[in-house]
């Protein structure tokens, strides 16, 4: 009776174990390159979204960058 050898799916061809977050990486790896090879349009309606949101964000902390600046100083006005 001979045995033949099963292939285990968690074991290398040299008999090395391979472990999940190997296999994470290559598939990972595997849409890098695929991502290599198309370029994101800048024009999309999901880029907008965001620029319309970064472009909030810069404006709310410049208003607040304004009113630390100007609140003092009408802080410090003598009333009449």
């Amino acid at each position: 009776m001979s045995q033949e050898k099963t292939q285990d799916p968690t074991q290398s061809e040299k008999g090395a174990p391979i472990y999940k977050e190997n296999l994470d990486v290559n598939h990972a790896y595997e849409i890098g390159l695929e991502s290599e090879e198309t370029r994101p349009s800048a024009w999309t309606f999901r880029m907008f979204r965001l620029y319309a949101v970064l472009l909030l964000i810069y404006l709310c902390a410049a208003l607040n960058g304004y009113d630390s600046s100007l609140m003092p100083a009408i802080n410090g006005m003598s009333r009449l």
